[in-house]
C-alpha cells in the first residue's frame, strides 16, 4: 500500500489529477487542413566572437579563464517553499515564504508550491502555486504559474487564473509551454469526452509576455503533460481520454507540420537529444510489477527492451543523459518500497550496473554537466536531495526537501 501511496503522489504532480489509458497502432495525420502552428523563433545577436573579427585586426587574448559557474539547484523544501540552494557552500535563498499546509478542519488557507523548471539557460525558473480558501464543501482554488527571473530577483506570474495540466519550457529559448486542466463537462462518459471543450498546447513567451497557441488538439482530446525533445523540434504531450492513468502518446514535429498519435499509453517518456527515438516505461498507473524499460524510434519502429525480464519487479522512469550517451532509470524489486529501489546505468558501452540502492526515489534527473544524478530520497514528508555520483553510486547530500532540478 505505501508503495501505491507514493506512485499516486507523483502521478497527481505530473497531471493534476487527470491521466488517461487506452491502446491501439500507431496513425499519423497531416495538418493539411490545419495550418501548422509557429513557435516565435527569438532573435539572436551575432557571435562577435574571434572567428569574426577580421584578418588584420588585432585580436585580443583573454587575460584569465572565467569564474566557473556555481552549482545552483532549485527545490520545493519541508516547508513547502520554493529554495535556491548553493551545492558547495550549501546556502539556501528562499523564493517563497508563504507556503501552508492544509489545516485541522480545514480551518485556514492552504499556498502549495511545486514542479520547479529551469529555462535551459538557467535564466528563469517557473513552478505552480495553488491557493486554496476554505469554503462550505471543503477549498476553493486559485491557480497560477509563476516565473521566478534569477537575474532580477523579480517573481511575476506567466499564467494567473488558470489550472495547467504539465509545463515545459522550450529548449534554447524563453518560450513557456503549458497544457490546461480538462474543461468541466469534458468527460461524459467513461472513454467519452465532448470534443469541443478540448484544448491544446499553448505557450507564452516570458520576455515579451505575448501568448500563442503551439498545437491543436486535432484528435478531438484535451492534450496534457507537454514534453520537448532537446533540440526543440518534437512536443510530445498525452491524449486525455480517462480521468485517471496516463493519456494516449502523441507529438507534434514543428520541422515537417505533422501530428503523430500513437493510439497508446506508454508511460514516462525521455527524448534523445535529436528527438529521432526515445524511452519510455510504460508505466500508466500505479506498477503491476510488468513494467519494463524500452527504446523506440520515434516512427514507432525498431523497439528493444533495456531492463531485464525478472519475477516480482518492474522497471520505470528512464532518463537519456544530456549528451544521450548513458541511460539511467529505477529497478524495484520485491513489495518492501524502503530497500526496493535501485538506480541502474546503461553506460555510454552499453554496460549495464546497478549504482546504489535507496528508500523511496522521487524526482530522479540528470545535472546539466551528465556528471551526476540528483533525486530525493526517504520516507515522504521526510525527504532529502542528494546528488549520485555515476562512479560507485556515492552520495552526496544537498538539502532537505524534493522535486529538485540543477541550473543550467
Amino acid at each position: 500500500m505505501k508503495r501505491i501511496f507514493f506512485i499516486v503522489i507523483l502521478f497527481s504532480l505530473a497531471a493534476a489529477g487527470c491521466m488517461p489509458l487506452a491502446a491501439v497502432p500507431v496513425s499519423s495525420t497531416s495538418s493539411t487542413a490545419t495550418p501548422a502552428p509557429t513557435v516565435e523563433v527569438l532573435p539572436v545577436e551575432p557571435d562577435g566572437g574571434i572567428g569574426d573579427t577580421p584578418t588584420d585586426a588585432p585580436v585580443e587574448q583573454p587575460t584569465s579563464a572565467p569564474a566557473p559557474r556555481e552549482s545552483i539547484v532549485a527545490l520545493v523544501g519541508l516547508d513547502g517553499n520554493i529554495a535556491l540552494v548553493n551545492v558547495a557552500s550549501g546556502e539556501k535563498k528562499a523564493i517563497t515564504s508563504d507556503a501552508a499546509s492544509y489545516a485541522s478542519g480545514n480551518a485556514a488557507p492552504v499556498v502549495i508550491y511545486q514542479n520547479p523548471k529551469w529555462s535551459s539557460d538557467g535564466r528563469y525558473l517557473a513552478f505552480e502555486r495553488q491557493i486554496g480558501t476554505p469554503n462550505s464543501e471543503g477549498y476553493s482554488f486559485k491557480y497560477a504559474l509563476m516565473v521566478y527571473d534569477f537575474d532580477t530577483g523579480e517573481t511575476r506570474a506567466a499564467l494567473d487564473g488558470q489550472q495547467t495540466a504539465g509545463f515545459a519550457w522550450k529548449p534554447a529559448s524563453h518560450l513557456l509551454s503549458f497544457a490546461l486542466a480538462s474543461q468541466p463537462n469534458y468527460f461524459v462518459t467513461r472513454g467519452g469526452v465532448d470534443a469541443s471543450l478540448a484544448t491544446g498546447i499553448s505557450a507564452v513567451d516570458i520576455d515579451t509576455m505575448s501568448g500563442s497557441r503551439l498545437v491543436a488538439p486535432e484528435g478531438g482530446y484535451t492534450l496534457v503533460n507537454p514534453n520537448w525533445s532537446p533540440d526543440g523540434q518534437i512536443l510530445s504531450f498525452e491524449e486525455l481520454i480517462y480521468m485517471e492513468g496516463r493519456g494516449n502518446f502523441a507529438f507534434y514535429d514543428f520541422a515537417a507540420g505533422k501530428y503523430t498519435a500513437w493510439n497508446k499509453a506508454i508511460g514516462a517518456v525521455s527524448w534523445f537529444t535529436d528527438g529521432s527515438k526515445l524511452l519510455h516505461d510504460n508505466m500508466n498507473y500505479t506498477p503491476t510489477y510488468t513494467e519494463r524499460v524500452f527504446e523506440i524510434q520515434r516512427d514507432g519502429s525498431g523497439e528493444v527492451r533495456l531492463s531485464p525480464e525478472a519475477e516480482n519487479s518492474y522497471a520505470y522512469d528512464p532518463h537519456y543523459s544530456p549528451d544521450g550517451r548513458q541511460i539511467v532509470y529505477i529497478s524495484v524489486v520485491g513489495m518492501d518500497p524502503d530497500v526496493s529501489n535501485e538506480l541502474v546505468l546503461i553506460d555510454a558501452n552499453g554496460v549495464t550496473r546497478p549504482l546504489t540502492k535507496l528508500t523511496q526515489v522521487y524526482n530522479l534527473t540528470w545535472t546539466p554537466d551528465g556528471q551526476n544524478l540528483l533525486l530525493a530520497t526517504g520516507n515522504y514528508p521526510e525527504l532529502k536531495t542528494v546528488l549520485v555520483s555515476l562512479d560507485e553510486g556515492g552520495q552526496t547530500p544537498v538539502s532537505d526537501g524534493w522535486q529538485a532540478v540543477m541550473r543550467p
